[in-house]
This record gives C-alpha cells, sequence and structure tokens, in this order.
C-alpha cells in the first residue's frame, strides 16, 4: 500500500478544493481561488455561524465553511452562471463579530457591509480583473435568485445553512451528500426528486430552526450583545472598528475592559465558562430578562412544482407547528 497526503486544507492553495459535506471535488477558476485567498473571505473564517452559541454548543463552524458550501451547491447546480458563483462567495463578507449576534447592538447591518465589502478594494479589484462588475454583483445580491430569495422556497443560503447545521448537531437522517444528489432547482427554488427526500429537507428546516431557536441559544446572544453595548455606551466612537473584528478579536476586546467594568465581566463569566448558570422561564418575572425570536425560517421544498406541505399532511402540521413556536422567554443568571 502507498500512502498519499489527502489535502483537505481549504486554502485554496492547489488546483482543486475537497468540500467535506457534499463531498464535492471542485476545480476553482482563478477569480475564484483569489477572492477566496482575499483577506475579507478569509476573515470569515474566524466568524462563527452560529453566533455565541457557538461558545457552548458543539455546532462550530464558521461562515468560511458555510460561504464554501454554498459556493459548491451553485458550482454544481449552475456552473456556467459566473456572476451568481462570485455572489455566493461573497454573499456574507460583511458579517459582523459573531454573525448577527451584535448588529443591534452596533447599530450596524451586515447586508450594508456587505456591499461597501463587495464596491472597494480588495474586492473589487478582484472582480473588475476577471470581467465581473462590482455594481452587478451587489444587485445580484439584492435581487431574487437561486441563491436566496423571499419565498416560502429553499434557495442555496438557507439550503446550506438548514443541511450543515444540522449535520454538526448530529441531527440528520440522510447525510447531506446523499440528499443533494436527490434535488435539483426548478427555477429559483429546491425542488426535490421525490416526497421521501422532500420530507428529508423539511426535517432539517425544522430541527435547525429548533436548535437555533431554542431560548438558551437567544439568552448568549443577548448576553454578548449587552457586553457589546455596555463598551460602546462608553466608546461609541469604536463601533465600525469592532464591525470589522473576529471573534477572538472582540472578546479580546471585552476581556481587556472586564477588569474596569463589573457588568461586562459578569457577562463575559457566563458566555465563557459558566453557561450553565442560566435559568430560564416561559412566564414574565420582575427578577427575569426578556428574550425574543427575531425570526423563523419557514422553508419548504418543492415535490413536482408544487409546495410539499400541499401533498404532505404531516409537512403541513409540521410547519404550522413550527410558525406558532413561542416568540418570547425569559431568562435569569442563577448566583
Amino acid at each position: 500500500m502507498v500512502l498519499t497526503f489527502i489535502p483537505v486544507q481549504q486554502t485554496f492553495w492547489n488546483d482543486h478544493l475537497w468540500e467535506p459535506l457534499y463531498q464535492m471535488n471542485i476545480s476553482p477558476e482563478p477569480f475564484e481561488t483569489e477572492l477566496f485567498q482575499s483577506a475579507p473571505l478569509r476573515r470569515l473564517k474566524h466568524l462563527h455561524h452560529f453566533g455565541a452559541g457557538a461558545l457552548f454548543s458543539p455546532v462550530t463552524h464558521s461562515r468560511y465553511e458555510h460561504t464554501i458550501g454554498i459556493w459548491a451547491l451553485i458550482r454544481h447546480f449552475f456552473p456556467d452562471h459566473r456572476e451568481l458563483r462570485a455572489a455566493a462567495i461573497l454573499h456574507d463578507i460583511g458579517h459582523l463579530p459573531f454573525s448577527h449576534t451584535v448588529e443591534h447592538a452596533l447599530g450596524i447591518s451586515h447586508h450594508q457591509k456587505t456591499e461597501e465589502a463587495i464596491g472597494t478594494p480588495p474586492v473589487s479589484a478582484i472582480l473588475t480583473k476577471y470581467g465581473l462588475s462590482p455594481q452587478r454583483i451587489i444587485k445580484l445580491l439584492n435581487t431574487d435568485s437561486p441563491l436566496t430569495h423571499k419565498s416560502d422556497w429553499l434557495g442555496v443560503d438557507h439550503l446550506d445553512s438548514f443541511l450543515r447545521d444540522t449535520y454538526m448537531a448530529g441531527l440528520y437522517k440522510l447525510h447531506p451528500a446523499d440528499i443533494v444528489r436527490r434535488i435539483h432547482f426548478k427555477g429559483n427554488n429546491v425542488e426535490a426528486a421525490d416526497e421521501e427526500t422532500a420530507l428529508h429537507l423539511l426535517d432539517a428546516v425544522v430541527k435547525d430552526n429548533l436548535v437555533f431557536l431554542h431560548p438558551h441559544f437567544l439568552v448568549m446572544d443577548d448576553l454578548m450583545s449587552r457586553a457589546v453595548d455596555s463598551y460602546c455606551r462608553e466608546y461609541p466612537d469604536r463601533k465600525t472598528a469592532i464591525s470589522h473584528m473576529t471573534d477572538s478579536e472582540l472578546l479580546s476586546l471585552l476581556q481587556a475592559y472586564a477588569d474596569t467594568r463589573s457588568e461586562i465581566k459578569a457577562l463575559l463569566q457566563v458566555l465563557l465558562s459558566e453557561p450553565h448558570r442560566i435559568e430560564l422561564s416561559s412566564e414574565a418575572s420582575p427578577d427575569f430578562r426578556q428574550v425574543s425570536i427575531r425570526k423563523i425560517y419557514v422553508k419548504q421544498p418543492l415535490v413536482d412544482g408544487a409546495p410539499l406541505s400541499s401533498i404532505s399532511s404531516y409537512a403541513s402540521e409540521a410547519l404550522r407547528q413550527l410558525e406558532a413556536l413561542p416568540r418570547t422567554y425569559y431568562y435569569k443568571i442563577r448566583t
């Protein structure tokens, strides 16, 4: 037997890249390689896709893995659409530390940051070098496409999130690589080859929502947001700088400041060392703080051009229950 090294590192140094979740071996074009090797894209490797919930859960993949997954799917389903491939690579480039967690505290939208990053060097220079228009990529990201859209049907962005998150949580029934080979696209929407495959997709949709909308995850995001808000009340001029940080850089900033601010020190103690002290309640109380679900992602695939819920009573009931999830919870930190 002859042993050979297996190149699984995602540095784009080789002429092909292995995407492990979907088990795809992809040969990137030069513009894709340069985008993935640029500093703004590499920064995504250091942002947790699951926000502050990654600090206490096994779901710890980054925005970089998510982005590579979306790009791989677009390459698979739309191999000749160069602009859509570029948009897939760049769609999350503006995310803040811990993804969505601190957007409210900073008052900064990752969508705005994404457009700014696409329109300025080094990204704009790479796009222009290969005959791609930054403004057309921005427009594509704001238009319904197979990448993302506002309908109740599945696009590639949410598809990767549902499959990747549930895989990392160990909650999948059918491996994502097998699911992907049993679906195709009808216009902008994912269409399953059969009802069984569609139900596997729905299972991932429901379970992912039940994981990241669990009140413990909501509380972790709230604790991080409160720590950043406390810091920014004293240093409001540093919000823009924070928006460009990685997760570890933000934690280092807060930890350096914690000794002079007891509120931040207490919040970090729970976030980093004692999340077991979080106590949940379904009812309001003077001692409890409120957290709310911002959005439930009620998405479903098509089967023979029709929504799965129109042909499956099980799917219809599962989506109904998902939409009926409580929107508000309460918590305190046990002493």
